[in-house]
């Protein structure tokens, strides 16, 4: 019984030890500069009455060695369900203003390397809905004139988020809180969504914090720089976070915090992180045992049958 409590133990520290000095991924990205088309600002927030007039201006970037012909535009902007792709062909009321935006000049000419300022107006309608309104304004590369020469296929784009005064409606709740109990390896992943029934964007933001449950060490503490993103009216959006650098084996608490519109949420989790070798070193222990009591048992029960027999024999022999 002692070599077993041994091997039982040896096969613990050895779990631990290589739980606690395997490596653990840090993951980072790194951005690489487009050398394309580029537009600042890439988005523009305005606050708009009806009726009104709005002069603006942005500022495009040829980082080409040749001179662009360029064609600006304006279309609508909305976003494709929850995934959030943008889509700039559905039209519905809150795109509206794709139709209000024009240009000084919609056909431009860039010279290499050079900035140009296109000067763009956005005029209000008497009648127009109080609330949220969206359009992207396009600067398209067109094609050369001479078809012998290098073509560069370019498009860049600045979204329009305006408020329009009038009557509106800041309504949407936090749904579908998701942070998982159980986990073979990291990365431990948060998710909640935001759905926006009113009629003007709203922002939502998102933090993760992380605890060792046992000696409430801070692993992670993302409160102070949570994830935020607008959410369109009349859309349902989600917001995740993962964090890989957490131990490969132990008991965390996660913490995720929610903020919409007036609604806060704070929901804390315990989550169980165990490989799959360390379950089955676990349930090989757990064997090892079970067989060990088997084997005992069945060697009590024929030393009390020997015994028992042996006892029997010797009184027959006295009588």
């Amino acid at each position: 019984m002692n070599n077993l409590k041994k091997h039982v133990l040896l096969a613990v520290f050895f779990g631990l030890f290589v739980s606690l000095f395997s490596s653990i991924n840090v993951f980072a990205t790194e951005e690489t500069p487009s050398l394309g088309l580029s537009i600042s600002p890439g988005v523009k927030r305005l606050e708009l009455d009806p009726g009104a007039k709005y002069d603006g201006n942005v500022t495009i970037h040829n980082p080409t060695s040749q001179t662009l012909n360029l064609h600006m535009s304006a279309a609508p902007y909305s976003v494709d369900d929850i995934s959030y792709a943008p889509v700039y062909s559905v039209k519905n009321a809150y795109t509206q203003i794709s139709n209000w935006i024009s240009f000084e000049e919609e056909d431009l000419t860039i010279e290499p390397s050079n900035y140009l300022v296109v000067n763009y107006t956005i005029n209000v309608p008497e009648d127009a809905p109080g609330g949220g309104q969206y359009a992207v304004i396009f600067a398209d590369v067109q094609k050369p004139d001479n078809p012998d020469s290098v073509q560069v296929s370019a498009t860049a784009g600045m979204v329009v988020i305006a408020k329009v005064s009038g009557e509106t409606r800041l309504t949407g709740e936090i749904t579908n809180l998701s942070i998982p109990k159980f986990l073979f390896a990291p990365p431990v992943n948060a998710s909640a969504t935001f759905e926006n029934t009113g009629n003007v964007d709203s922002d939502a933001k998102m933090s993760i914090k992380i605890e060792n449950y046992f000696s409430g060490e801070v692993i992670y503490n993302g409160t102070s720089d949570p994830q935020e993103k607008t959410v369109l009216p009349g859309t349902t959006r989600e917001l995740s976070i993962s964090w890989s650098n957490v131990p490969r084996l132990g008991v965390l608490k996660v913490t995720l915090n929610t903020e919409f519109l007036d609604e806060a949420k704070v929901s804390p989790r315990i989550v169980i992180i165990c490989p799959i070798w360390f379950i089955a070193i676990i349930c090989l222990i757990i064997l090892a045992i079970i067989a060990r009591i088997i084997s005992a048992k069945r060697n009590n029960r024929r030393t009390r049958s020997n015994s028992r027999s042996a006892q029997g024999g010797s009184e027959n022999f006295n009588i």
